[in-house]
């Protein structure tokens, strides 16, 4: 009873969110675990010291019941992950401001992954400065501020289309984007830009040892929604502010996409890759 529910504790309260409710699901879970392991060994003691042939005969309930607990451990590690496609296709559908929706993408992402110290890192259409969204230590709160890029930072939003995920170290002289994991004090962190259809938006960098390897999947998914949305969002202010005088934006959109229903477009195709991602259908 008391080590599983004093690890519970104790990782929750290490993230910063703890909840009796979810917590004692936790425990429950765990003792049912433990309880259905200690009586499956148990069995196979007492059948070792009658017959050990017997052991034969309990290998596959025993393996069974192994599988039973993987598949319900996979099944509620999907269904939170899952959830956190939804939380985020939920904030990017909201109609504040996207600059204001960016703490909340990143408390999202910290608190599905516990991906330690992360910064989200959204690029104007000028691409000169960023808005930078912090998160240190789970207690600390997002802190936001705006800055110039870095060299690094530029070095990241040029790669190439088919690089949805680059590690980074901080002793790497060589390589142009070390400074992404020196600058933040990392010795290695993992850079994953946030692509929209036209262009790079920003950058999500997250601490390397944290990085969740199982689950990289669910995150790269969130990160291509938060980017479509994000070039999305600016296509929209875009179009509001320039009005009647957006001719030289639609010339330059062959085809039936103008300015006028790319954002729609856009939204539409955001909406439907959340869907795929929560199914898992082809």
């Amino acid at each position: 009873l008391l080590a599983p529910a004093a690890l519970i504790a104790s990782v929750a309260l290490y993230q910063g969110r703890l909840s009796l409710r979810s917590a004692a699901i936790d425990v429950v879970t765990q003792l049912a675990g433990t309880t259905t392991s200690t009586c499956v060994a148990l069995i196979l003691l007492v059948l070792t010291r009658v017959n050990p042939w017997l052991v034969a005969a309990a290998l596959p309930p025993a393996l069974l019941v192994i599988a039973l607990q993987h598949t319900a451990q996979s099944a509620r590690r999907r269904a939170e992950r899952i959830a956190f496609l939804h939380r985020v296709t939920d904030i990017l559908g909201q109609s504040a401001p996207f600059i204001d929706r960016g703490p909340a993408l990143l408390t999202s992402i910290t608190g599905a992954f516990d991906v330690g110290t992360a910064e989200l890192l959204l690029v104007g259409g000028s691409g000169s400065a960023a808005l930078r969204f912090l998160v240190a230590d789970p207690t600390s709160g997002v802190r936001s501020s705006r800055s110039e890029l870095t060299a690094a930072e530029v070095e990241a939003l040029r790669l190439p289309a088919e690089r949805r995920i680059v590690s980074v170290r901080a002793d790497a002289t060589n390589d142009r984007l070390s400074p992404l994991a020196l600058d933040r004090g990392l010795k290695s962190c993992s850079v994953l830009p946030l692509r929209g259809a036209e262009r790079t938006v920003g950058l999500l960098i997250v601490q390397e040892d944290h990085l969740p390897r199982r689950d990289l999947d669910d995150l790269i998914a969130a990160v291509s929604l938060i980017g479509v949305s994000a070039e999305q969002h600016e296509l929209v202010t875009v179009d509001r502010r320039r009005g009647a005088g957006g001719d030289s934006r639609r010339a330059r959109g062959s085809g039936p996409l103008t300015v006028c229903d790319r954002p729609a477009f856009m939204d539409a195709l955001s909406t439907g890759l959340s869907r795929v991602a929560a199914s898992r259908r082809p």
